[in-house]
């Protein structure tokens, strides 16, 4: 009885029964497979975000940003046990090592103060692949399309990582 006790501590299952909403994701994520693979609707938008939902929402992976209190306090599990550590006086090499790619890369561009006016880069951007999308209209050019769309997901992620960090500014300014 202790083997199955410690091969459910050891595996997912245990992440999964603490927190079902990953086996809701999942069905997700395979529905939009099933669509696009079998159905093929959209096989070239839905497989890739049904992977992307399987990847981040795989259990015990961590993939989400920590967010801080109020005090800028960030609660998580190190080594069996519950750390809680200012996030803004951490080094970035002890966030990354600690919380992960993700956190390291969102808090590196909010200690670093790159993302308020990396929005202005951002929008520049933006009018930067319009223009090449009207280029590439007469050009019917791929390596320019593979390029446009690569340079669209990069500047959509900054846009998300913008408006995630004013939104949490917002939410610790007001009483709502």
């Amino acid at each position: 009885m202790e083997i199955f006790e410690k091969i459910y501590h050891m595996t997912a299952l245990s992440d999964i029964i603490a927190d079902p909403r990953f086996l809701i994701m999942y069905c997700l994520a395979f529905l939009l497979l099933y669509l696009g693979i079998k159905k093929q609707f959209e096989p070239l938008l839905l497989v890739p975000i049904a992977f992307g939902v399987l990847i981040a929402n795989f259990p015990g992976g961590g993939m989400g940003v920590l967010g801080a209190d109020g005090e800028g306090l960030v609660h998580y599990m190190k080594d069996g046990v519950m750390v809680a550590k200012n996030v803004y006086e951490m080094p970035l090499p002890e966030i990354a090592h600690d919380l992960g790619l993700m956190n390291y890369i969102y808090y590196a561009l909010i200690k670093s103060g790159l993302l308020p006016p990396f929005r202005v880069f951002l929008f520049m951007a933006v009018i930067g692949i319009i223009l090449l999308n009207i280029i590439n209209m007469f050009l019917l050019n791929r390596t320019l399309n593979i390029v446009t769309c690569i340079v669209s997901l990069i500047v959509f992620l900054g846009y998300v990582a913008f408006d995630i960090q004013k939104i949490k500014r917002m939410s610790e300014y007001d009483d709502i």
